[in-house]
């Protein structure tokens, strides 16, 4: 057991500081990462060196002094409820895009609007000066492509500057992100070495799980209105060793009534909130909207069921090397005995238990 927490703990920090020494490199593109998961992409692949920008969500070690350039799209969403924050985010886009664009496409409005999921300071990005921009672009439901936001990028800035778009909705489609991140960046055979030691991680915990009862699980993304996670996450239950029973690989999430969840036979119920650490998610389910649409009843039934509380502030939410964690931190749940990571406490815990501090 402790040879095996080990080996997994060894090899976590070779993948964080894979890249790092050797070789003396040819001077990387100054670069600006608007999305937490292409930071965390760019830190793993040791080229953090190389970046000049980032989005104030970014929380990859050692980029706390990195110049941050953007900010919420709708606002402060502090003290605001999850229907709340949903209403505003899915309500308001419209709008906003019609007040912000009209019937013209102007440069700067589509590099603060457009470029990335939040709010980009266009002048703090011209300052920056980047060779290359790791992000998501907003196509605005098909009315922009990502190489109109590359020619309104060049404009704003004076120059062309490479966009790095990754909108994946699958494992294979993420390791080809760090692929494509990685070749940008010049660390093309530090990304390969990142991949290979990520993809050892997850023979290990499929090895782990050979043989083991198959889990039905629920994965939890959102309170209210309920949502249950799609993209990756079925795959990494199914990597894991369990059927997911709401979602299918690949797929949109899925948005749940009570009386749904309420039906729903399940082994396993993960409560990954987009977002929030295992306490803040705790006091969500505590909260008022929780008891009166049944969530709490629903999780609470069954003597058998496990019911599980993820830090979602970075784990099965961000399209980077963490969902290998998530991977084995759903092995933990759904087989504690079998393979320990060293998770269990930090990442998760059972409904109810006290977390590590």
């Amino acid at each position: 057991m402790d040879s095996a927490r080990e080996r997994a703990s060894g090899e976590r920090r070779a993948d964080s500081n894979a890249g790092h020494g050797g070789n003396l490199k040819p001077t990387p593109p100054r670069v600006v990462s608007l999305l937490p998961s292409m930071t965390d992409i760019v830190h793993c692949i040791g080229a953090s060196s190389a970046l000049v920008g980032r989005s104030h969500e970014c929380d990859a070690e050692g980029v706390e002094a990195v110049a941050v350039c953007t900010e919420a799209k709708y606002g402060l969403s502090e003290g605001l409820s999850r229907s709340e924050v949903h209403d505003v985010a899915s309500s308001s886009a419209a709008g906003l895009w019609e007040a912000s664009f009209g019937l013209t496409w102007q440069p700067r409005v589509v590099v603060e609007w457009a470029l990335c999921p939040f709010r980009v300071d266009p002048l703090r990005l011209q300052a920056l000066q980047p060779d290359v921009v790791l992000t998501e672009v907003q196509t605005v439901g098909g009315a922009l492509t990502v190489d109109d936001v590359e020619r309104c990028l060049a404009e704003w800035m004076g120059r062309h500057v490479r966009i790095i778009h990754a909108e994946p909705q699958t494992l294979e489609e993420v390791w080809q992100a760090v692929g494509s991140v990685a070749d940008a960046i010049g660390f093309t055979e530090e990304g390969k070495t990142v991949l290979a030691r990520l993809r050892n991680r997850i023979m290990t915990v499929q090895t782990a799980m050979m043989g083991r009862r198959k889990k039905r699980a629920l994965c939890l993304q959102w309170m209210d209105p309920l949502f249950a996670a799609g993209a990756w996450t079925p795959e990494l239950i199914a990597l894991a060793g369990g059927v997911d029973v709401a979602c299918k690989a690949g797929g949109k999430a899925q948005q749940l009534s009570p009386q749904q969840l309420a039906k729903v036979e399940t082994d396993v119920i993960l409560v990954a909130i987009c977002g929030l650490n295992i306490q803040q998610a705790e006091r969500e389910l505590q909260a008022a909207e929780a008891f009166e649409n049944g969530v709490l009843a629903s999780l609470q039934k069954g003597k058998e069921k496990v019911v599980a509380v993820v830090d979602a502030v970075k784990l099965f939410s961000r399209a980077g090397p963490s969902l290998v964690e998530s991977l084995e931190v759903l092995a933990e749940i759904f087989h504690p005995e079998s393979q320990p990571f060293g998770h269990e406490g930090r990442l998760w815990q059972g409904w109810g238990v006290a977390a590590e501090s």
